[in-house]
């Protein structure tokens, strides 16, 4: 797959949203230069065409031989085989999220390409674009969150009796002690909009990359590239 040329600023930031910019040219590409760079990408798209499918059969093969091979290796007690493969699996997962990256910020940014692509097995591919947010105000939303929550079970005293003392226990501070196990992780998104609740009032937010969502139309949980 021929795209050295373009992904080497991408993997120095794979989410960036935008391409670095063209130097201006000194003069206009003649017929002939054109029609040469239509033969090279045509002939890399070739090429990539191939590779995909290589690898889906390599895939494929590893997934079907690698438990007999991982029985071979420690039984021999060869414990190196094994790790170098995983490290070299992790490796190349990473890879793949840049080209994925890659491939989602230029279906997103290429004018005319549909918000809503179906694919040839039915499922649906979804171009959005992203959100980055970073500052979130855990006190906030961790408070709005237990709110909502006792609004929404018509809960208007929050107050328990503790059965085996007798002590009035709150609710509110149940669910305060629940959250703080949790720590100060950012809530998902959908959870807070199910509440009521919009994410961006609790944080600072910015346009992030573009993400391809896809879902079969029956699945109301779609696999995403980026939340």
């Amino acid at each position: 797959m021929t795209v050295a040329t373009r992904t080497t600023a991408l993997e120095a930031d794979p989410w960036a949203t935008d391409a670095p910019p063209m130097a201006p040219a000194e003069q206009a590409p003649t017929d002939a230069q054109l029609a040469e760079r239509w033969e090279q990408r045509q002939d890399q798209a070739e090429d990539a065409d191939r590779a995909v499918l290589s690898l889906a059969d390599a895939v494929t093969m590893l997934d079907d031989t690698l438990a007999g091979w991982a029985d071979h290796h420690l039984d021999s007690l060869d414990y190196t085989g094994p790790a170098e493969l995983i490290a070299w699996l992790q490796a190349t997962k990473a890879r793949l999220g840049v080209m994925e990256a890659y491939l989602a910020r230029e279906l997103g940014r290429t004018e005319g390409c549909p918000d809503l692509i179906v694919l040839p097995d039915g499922r649906h591919a979804e171009v959005v674009k992203g959100r980055d947010r970073k500052a979130w105000d855990h006190d906030a939303w961790k408070r709005d969150v237990r709110a909502a929550l006792l609004a929404s079970h018509s809960v208007t005293n929050p107050e328990l009796i503790d059965p085996d003392t007798g002590a009035e226990v709150n609710v509110a501070a149940l669910l305060s002690a629940v959250q703080d196990v949790h720590g100060s992780t950012a809530p998902k998104v959908k959870s807070l909009r199910e509440l009521g609740l919009a994410a961006d009032d609790y944080c600072e937010s910015f346009p992030g990359p573009y993400a391809v969502k896809v879902s079969t139309p029956s699945d109301s949980t779609p696999t995403t590239t980026k939340d």
